[in-house]
């Protein structure tokens, strides 16, 4: 699945140089490009899946891409790289013990969204508001595990209990201010939720779990004409 991340990517890019064709020819305005930074709490809920769990948080940058094609409606897409880390106790059943186990989960995804952008645009102030869908290919899941039984904690590769490829839903509000004649400050709140199970469905367990985040988001974006978005 690795080998088809880069691929997504180039055919985004391929996308775009056609949407700047397009816009040479006086078809449809306003591309831009930039760099931005995820910063916010991560959390997953728990289905026949017995634990106390801490809301997490989660870091993440990268590209982003976006085109209008009126002044008041668009396409987003990009990509991001995203670390999670959270906490939680799991006890184990049937013993007379009571075993508990804590365990810090960190995983590490890329992320490719494709939203739908209503935009509002004025002179040195812009807002967008945005919906769609997000493809999540975890990298990497490792699991710090102590217990009472033994003294030292021990690391277990957790990847193979998850479903690598997740997709869900995500909505925000983006914020744009005016900094130069052709670039842009920007940042806002979004949300993800993902309906697909993160856990391997075993015939011996049918927990499931469902990732949810929300953060804050800022970021620098490169813009292919005017600010308006007219087309000229």
């Amino acid at each position: 699945m690795m080998k088809k991340i880069p691929l997504i990517f180039l055919l985004l890019t391929v996308l775009s140089g056609s949407l700047v064709s397009a816009e040479k020819d006086n078809q449809v305005p306003c591309i831009s490009f930039g760099i931005n930074g995820n910063f916010g709490l991560f959390d997953v809920i728990s289905r026949n899946f017995d634990f106390e769990n801490k809301k997490g948080f989660y870091t993440g940058g990268g590209i982003s891409l976006e085109k209008l094609f009126s002044n008041n409606t668009g396409f987003g897409s990009g990509i991001q790289y995203r670390r999670f880390k959270t906490e939680y106790v799991l006890e184990e059943s049937g013993t007379s013990t009571g075993i508990k186990y804590d365990v810090s989960w960190t995983l590490q995804s890329i992320n490719i969204p494709f939203v739908y952008i209503i935009a509002f645009r004025g002179d040195n102030f812009g807002l967008n508001l945005e919906a769609g869908a997000v493809y999540s290919h975890i990298t990497k899941s490792t699991m710090k595990v102590d217990t009472s039984l033994i003294l030292d904690s021990y690391t277990d590769d957790a990847l193979k209990y998850i479903k690598a490829d997740q997709i869900g839903l995500t909505a925000g509000i983006i914020f744009i201010i005016k900094a130069t004649d052709y670039t842009d400050f920007t940042f806002g709140i979004t949300g993800e939720i993902y309906p697909t199970n993160l856990l391997i469905e075993r015939d011996y367990f049918n927990g499931k779990l469902n990732m949810y985040n929300y953060s804050l988001t800022a970021g620098y974006m490169f813009r292919t004409n005017v600010f308006s978005g007219q087309a000229e």
